[in-house]
């Protein structure tokens, strides 16, 4: 748990009383160093999906297909062949001969095949294929093609499970610096993205910032109702017993900051024409986004998630890794790198 400021030393009820140091005059303060957001949209110019070649991973598809087409962007295929060894990006129509690269062949025929397909749809189409360790790969190819983002499967049973190798798209998160879009293929409705409601939890920081122009990017083709959630950092009273009474007033004075936040940022959207509602509430944020997107029935979660090594936290401890293993709706994660 994120340490809410508890004094070090001394006894007594004072002693466990969250600081009320935490308790911003104003707007919530920038836990690092990150820019402000400035209003600006976000563009989408390249769309990855990763795909092993089964119907788990091509339940992608379709959603990468209709954003590509949306933004008019260019839809890019990648697969990794397994292997030991030192990731290689494999020449297209060359096979090596080399055993670890013996789907080289099958594979492309079957890379070649989907982007034909939506070549012949309209839709500006590459592949990519490479051997080496899966996650490092997917990175890489994302990275270095400048992928704005990158769509993948996940098995809803127990939220990141398996892709491709096992635990894969779990080890690709945990080092991605792209934005992804993660789908359980269970969950997505045949209409996506035509979206109703989008959840975006802030904490007042430029890194939670930083979702913001995607939202714009998403209202830009979709009429949708944004929902920004804020959970104060003084939990609510209830969850300290009897020493509810005095903590009441530094959770008022949390939820009062909260409200001003979000309101300015409501007020910037709204010129902008996005559809806004904020809502205050909550003590534990992952369970705060969790319930209120089961409550609001939201199509999507957009969220930032920041930390040095990739998905580590957004606002308090691993809020996003929970949030994208119990979600029941699609998940956007923006990974944002401490500076």
């Amino acid at each position: 748990m994120h340490n809410l400021g508890l004094p070090q030393s001394g006894d007594g009820l004072r002693s466990r009383i969250p600081s009320p140091a935490l308790v911003q005059a104003d707007e919530a303060a920038d836990r690092g160093h990150a820019p402000r957001w400035t209003g600006d949209a976000a563009a989408i110019q390249q769309v990855a999906v990763t795909l092993d070649g089964s119907p788990f991973s091509e339940a992608a598809l379709p959603v990468a297909e209709r954003i590509a087409r949306i933004f008019d962007a260019t839809l890019v295929l990648l697969t990794v062949l397994p292997a030991r060894g030192a990731l290689r990006i494999l020449p297209k129509g060359r096979s090596s001969g080399n055993p670890l690269e013996a789907g080289q062949v099958e594979t492309e025929l079957y890379l070649n095949g989907l982007a034909a397909k939506y070549r012949s749809a309209g839709i500006r189409t590459e592949y990519y294929l490479a051997a080496g360790p899966v996650a490092q790969a997917i990175e890489t190819m994302v990275s270095e093609l400048e992928a704005d983002l990158l769509v993948m499967s996940t098995h809803g049973r127990s939220g990141i499970g398996r892709f491709m190798l096992g635990s894969n798209a779990s080890a690709a998160l945990q080092v991605a610096s792209r934005p992804v879009l993660l789908l359980r293929p269970d969950a997505v409705p045949d209409a996506f993205p035509a979206l109703t409601k989008v959840l975006t939890p802030l904490d007042g920081s430029g890194f939670a910032e930083r979702v913001l122009p995607w939202m714009q990017a998403v209202a830009r083709v979709v009429d949708c109702e944004f929902i920004l959630l804020a959970v104060p950092e003084v939990p609510e009273p209830a969850m300290y017993g009897a020493m509810a009474d005095a903590v009441d007033d530094l959770r008022q004075r949390a939820e009062a900051n909260s409200q001003r936040y979000l309101a300015q940022l409501v007020e910037r959207l709204t010129d902008l024409g996005l559809r806004v509602r904020p809502v205050v509430g909550g003590s534990r944020p992952a369970t705060a986004i969790l319930e209120l997107a089961e409550q609001e029935q939201v199509d999507l979660v957009m969220l930032a998630t920041r930390g040095r090594g990739g998905m580590d936290r957004l606002v308090i401890g691993s809020v996003a890794d929970r949030v994208v293993h119990h979600s029941t709706c699609p998940v956007f994660l923006l990974p944002v790198r401490d500076v």
